[in-house]
């Protein structure tokens, strides 16, 4: 996982094409320490080809420790992997506003 916070407190994830449970391990490590001041995390995931549901827990758990905080959780780009298991999970994402005009997609 690549990650970056701009200046204006945008954090940026970018996971690794396989996204499974081993990768989920290291990347927890990486994101357990998100700063409360961000006002947004926007996952980048058009890369992802593979995602299991181990990685996919990983980014729920994200997306509740950003709501708790207040901050903007937004998906930029499509994957087809992330998609199925949001599918499976019942889960919605909100797409980054400059994506696709659907956004939010709901995927259910």
């Amino acid at each position: 996982m690549k990650f970056d916070i701009s200046e204006t407190q945008v954090m940026t994830i970018i996971p690794e094409p396989e996204c499974g449970i081993a990768e989920a391990v290291g990347d927890y490590e990486i994101i357990k320490n998100i700063p409360g001041e961000l006002k947004e995390i926007r996952l980048i995931s058009h890369q992802i080809k593979e995602m299991d549901t181990g990685y996919f827990q990983l980014l729920l758990s994200v997306k509740s420790m950003a709501a708790e905080k207040n901050i903007a959780f937004t998906v930029s780009g499509k994957s087809r992997a992330l998609d199925e298991v949001c599918r499976l999970y019942g889960q919605e994402l909100k797409y980054h506003q400059t994506d696709e005009p659907s956004a939010p997609m709901p995927l259910r």
